[in-house]
């Protein structure tokens, strides 16, 4: 049987890459790709989601220490600065739509680490570029805590559950790809993957 995390990155292979290239981090820079902005927005992206499992904690522990995870993740990305959650990002605000577990766990644990993911690395490539050994090694830690997130969005449900999960991270990447294309053709630049 195919891990909710297979299936999903099967369905949404495209979407996923696209959203993992370096017009990925383009688009959640706003084209300002300094080491600065790609922390602070890998940041607020990581502290919002923390933010909503925060809020969906008190009826489930898994959610509990996803949120403590998320927070050590954007501690990390702001590399000691202040965070403020990215609430606002079309990841962040549609994930705290979402409603019933199984979807939580799908959208929130699969969905985002998966987005996320990509970015984190991006900015690996990025800082490798620049030089920058600890921030390249700041986003390696990164992708690790994703990793970890995904192990317990796949733990989280039942097998009968996860259908439901993995419609839901289909439906949150949708979100994210959608902001993706929308952001980069306000820059006047193609969605699509230059090889």
């Amino acid at each position: 049987m195919d891990s909710i995390e297979d299936r999903v990155r099967a369905q949404a292979a495209t979407e996923l890459e696209r959203l993992g290239s370096d017009r990925g981090l383009i688009a959640l820079t706003d084209a300002d790709l300094s080491a600065e902005t790609i922390r602070s927005r890998l940041a607020g992206a990581l502290a919002g989601v923390g933010t909503v499992y925060e809020g969906w904690a008190s009826e489930d522990e898994t959610f509990a220490t996803a949120a403590e995870s998320a927070h050590e993740l954007a501690a990390t990305a702001a590399a000691g600065d202040d965070v403020e959650p990215a609430t606002d990002h079309p990841l962040v605000s549609t994930l705290g739509d979402v409603e019933g577990r199984p979807a939580r766990v799908g959208a929130g644990l699969i969905g985002v680490p998966l987005v996320v993911d990509g970015w984190a690395l991006q900015g690996v490539s990025f800082f490798v570029n620049e030089a920058d050994e600890t921030a390249a090694d700041d986003c390696r830690e990164i992708r690790a805590g994703l990793d970890d997130l995904l192990a317990a969005g796949e733990d989280a449900v039942s097998e009968s559950e996860g259908e439901a999960a993995a419609d839901a991270a289909l439906d949150l990447i949708a979100v994210a790809y959608e902001d993706y294309v929308e952001t980069l053709a306000d820059m006047g630049l193609d969605p699509k993957t230059v090889c």
